[in-house]
């Protein structure tokens, strides 16, 4: 029997660590595939970071986290270690979901073109409606002439035309 002094006990935080770089992935993770080992099921969500939590703050390692970092170190010591039979499989899509997904990602152009096109043809239809619909948005104005234009405000109109400066007569 164990007892919280043995040194196998107190480095299963370490354990922990080890694995999650071995397999690359994050403590987390190395949990979520313990527990999938250890009873063949996917964990509850919250059970799972209950139990996480407990590890991250009172160092608190399962059984079943403990036997699994034990058996990946134990197969990485003997050379038998292979990183991918302990990784999740991705699933592949089928001929037919592949085919599904294209034919989302034409319908979702299609329907995208016909809102750009149906927005061009709708300019004129409305008084005081704008022309441009997507961001940014800008509008051609007429440069201002400085020279000429007042100041508001201003009481006095001021002669800014090139010319004759002061102290010149």
């Amino acid at each position: 029997m164990h007892t919280p002094e043995d040194p196998d006990i107190r480095n299963d935080d370490g354990t922990v660590l080890a694995v999650a770089g071995l397999l690359d992935v994050s403590e987390y993770a190395v949990f979520e595939m313990a527990y999938q080992r250890w009873y063949g099921e996917t964990a509850d969500p919250q059970r799972l970071d209950r139990l996480f939590a407990l590890y991250m703050f009172d160092s608190s390692v399962p059984v079943w986290v403990r036997h699994f970092t034990r058996e990946v170190l134990s197969k990485e010591r003997d050379g038998s270690f292979y990183g991918s039979d302990y990784l999740p499989v991705r699933p592949v899509a089928s001929r037919g979901s592949a085919w599904l997904g294209w034919l989302y990602l034409v319908a979702l152009g299609v329907v995208v073109a016909a809102l750009i096109w149906a927005a061009h043809r709708s300019q004129g239809l409305f008084r005081g409606q704008q022309s441009c619909y997507f961001p940014p948005c800008y509008r051609i104005v007429e440069p201002i002439d400085h020279r000429t234009t007042p100041i508001p405000g201003d009481r006095q109109q001021r002669d800014t035309s090139i010319g004759q400066g002061r102290g010149t007569h």
